[in-house]
């Protein structure tokens, strides 16, 4: 009854959407289709919503209970500063100015709010690897965000795992924490059709048949031991035998320290005729990538979650990943796990793999099967439900 009573109290509840500008990235993908679903659902049509942008965004499936705001500091230039200014000054600043009776950060940010904050957490990279706080700027900025998840009233974390090391590695209490898994945009659970098919071919050249890679170049993805792998199968099959690698994902400059220098190792490797690069992929041309592929490699060291894996297991295409992180959780028993930095064992696994139709078959109808499992309305709910929870402890 008392539960009931809060769904009735119309809250202002106050979102940062900062990411609805990036929908190619992970959190990007996430902050929209949370805010779709949130649109949606009964329980929030009872409250108010003031999404927190940092430039005008298109949004056509909100209700008239939500306003988008898209608000920046006088330093506009879209750098660390800019990003600091506006999750430390303008955020809070807006918040008390639209009378916000909550907060939600919609990632990990250096917000620290004057009213209940609850935060979604997609990981804790910096605190895990080093490099990713090298720089006075990027220190100084972890260390703000991290500040900001101590000072949270309640948190979501997008897997078991990350959950885990927001315990051990920040302290955070475990009761404060609820799991809530993502999904993935619904063109992966289209079928593909034949015309489709043939215009990816055609738009990126692509070889009849391949081994894929996509997902990002950061370090942190292993790129280059799938590159190393690869150059072990060139030693087991003959050249006509072998199918290309196919590589997708933003290739950095050189200066990035975080990137992997892809097209540096593959003329190192002496890959150049097997392996194609396409750099950044259009969203509605992933689900046709994966759907061509024989194999996803997925062999990452780490991920808050692991969206490429389930988007690969929701086409049917089969995959291998490592058994690290969270990829267990997203995988289960539908993919086949690989050694980390060791390129002569994931080769073999790949070899085994090409060699066996009736295992890619399982593998393929395994991995649809679990991927049904992750759904948006239950991850919205879940998050809705924590968002609620800080209005009934504050009233």
């Amino acid at each position: 009854m008392r539960l009931f009573v809060v769904y009735l109290w119309r809250m202002r509840i106050g979102i940062n959407a900062s990411f609805l500008r990036k929908p190619g990235t992970g959190i990007g993908q996430v902050t929209w289709h949370f805010l779709e679903n949130l649109a949606q659902l009964p329980e929030a049509k009872n409250h108010e919503f003031f999404l927190y942008t940092e430039e005008e965004v298109f949004f056509p499936k909100l209700g008239q209970n939500f306003t988008v705001k898209a608000v920046l500091p006088k330093w506009r230039r879209d750098d660390q500063i800019r990003k600091w200014l506006w999750e430390k000054k303008v955020l809070p600043r807006e918040v008390v100015a639209d009378t916000c009776d909550v907060f939600l950060s919609l990632y990990q940010s250096a917000s620290v709010m004057p009213i209940p904050q609850v935060v979604l957490v997609h990981d804790v990279i910096p605190e895990i690897f080093p490099e990713y706080r090298k720089t006075l700027r990027q220190k100084f900025f972890w260390s703000q965000v991290k500040q900001s998840l101590q000072k949270a009233r309640l948190y979501v974390a997008v897997s078991c795992h990350t959950k885990e090391d927001m315990e051990k590695r920040l302290g955070i209490e475990a009761q404060k924490i609820t799991v809530c898994h993502p999904s993935i945009d619904p063109i992966f659970q289209e079928e593909v059709s034949l015309a489709e098919k043939a215009r990816v071919i055609l738009k990126y050249q692509l070889p009849e048949k391949f081994l894929y890679h996509g997902g990002g170049t950061e370090i942190r993805k292993n790129t280059e031991g799938v590159l190393q792998a690869y150059r072990e199968l060139k030693k087991i099959f003959s050249k006509n035998e072998l199918p290309k690698l196919v590589i997708s994902g933003l290739v950095h400059s050189a200066k990035n320290t975080l990137a992997t220098p892809v097209e540096k190792l593959i003329r190192e490797y002496g890959l150049t005729e097997e392996v194609l690069v396409l750099g950044y992929v259009a969203q509605e041309d992933m689900p046709v990538l994966y759907a061509l592929s024989e194999i996803f490699l997925y062999p990452s060291r780490y991920e808050g979650f692991g969206l490429p894996v389930l988007e690969a297991m929701t086409v049917g295409v089969p995959v291998i990943t490592s058994r690290v992180s969270s990829l267990p959780e997203v995988g289960g028993t539908a993919v086949q796990y690989a050694e980390l930095d060791n390129p002569q064992a994931l080769a073999l696994l790949i070899k085994k793999l090409l060699s066996d139709e009736s295992l890619l078959a399982k593998m393929s109808e395994d991995g649809k099967a679990i991927a049904k499992h992750f759904t948006w309305k239950e991850f919205t709910e879940g998050i809705l439900r924590q968002t609620l929870t800080v209005c009934k402890q504050k009233k």
